[in-house]
Formats: C-alpha cells, sequence, structure tokens
C-alpha cells in the first residue's frame, strides 16, 4: 500500500517559535505586535502511514527549529527531508500591527 497526502501544519512547537519570533510579542494595550503567517506544505509517500507520519513529524521538528533560530525571511522556502530530497515547502511572512 503506497500512502501519499499534503500536510498543512500548526504544531504547538511552531507556534512557540512564531509567537516569540523577533521580541515582538506586545500585550492588550493597543502596543506594535509581530504578526507572522506561516503555511507550510509537505508531501509524502511510503509503505505504511506510520512511515510517513515519522517522516513528517521529523521534516516538523527540523523546521520549528530553524523558525527558532530566525532562519527564514519572508517569502516561499523549499524544505527537504533528511536525504535533502524536496518533500514541499514553508511560506513565511512577517508584519506588524496593533491587532492580534
Amino acid at each position: 500500500m503506497n500512502v501519499s497526502g499534503a500536510v498543512a501544519v500548526s504544531v504547538p512547537r511552531l507556534l512557540y517559535a512564531l509567537r516569540t519570533k523577533k521580541g515582538m510579542l506586545m500585550n492588550d494595550n493597543d502596543e506594535m505586535v509581530a504578526h507572522l503567517k506561516c503555511d507550510v506544505e509537505l508531501n509524502f509517500t511510503g509503505p505504511i502511514p506510520a512511515l510517513v507520519n515519522k517522516r513528517a513529524a521529523a521534516v516538523l521538528r527540523s523546521l520549528a527549529d530553524r523558525l527558532e533560530k530566525d532562519e527564514f525571511e519572508d517569502g516561499f522556502h523549499p524544505v527537504a527531508d533528511e536525504n535533502g530530497n524536496k518533500v514541499g515547502e514553508i511560506y513565511v511572512d512577517y508584519s506588524e500591527g496593533t491587532d492580534l
């Protein structure tokens, strides 16, 4: 059996990295806050769902680490697995505003 699928992700670790990005998190007093739009699309195939899930999880952990290290500029970026094979892309867009 061959399993494939697209994964659009919002995981707690990614959310933490996004919330603390650039030190711009503010409060409810209409102060400037950083906004981050982040879309992730990943495509995997494999013999069983467990292996596909394991590969996806490894790539998502890697993306979260890269976000925490501030490695992304605005725009689209290719995403590769641990073997260097392209498995999707991530879109990152930073902006500032007064609403959450």
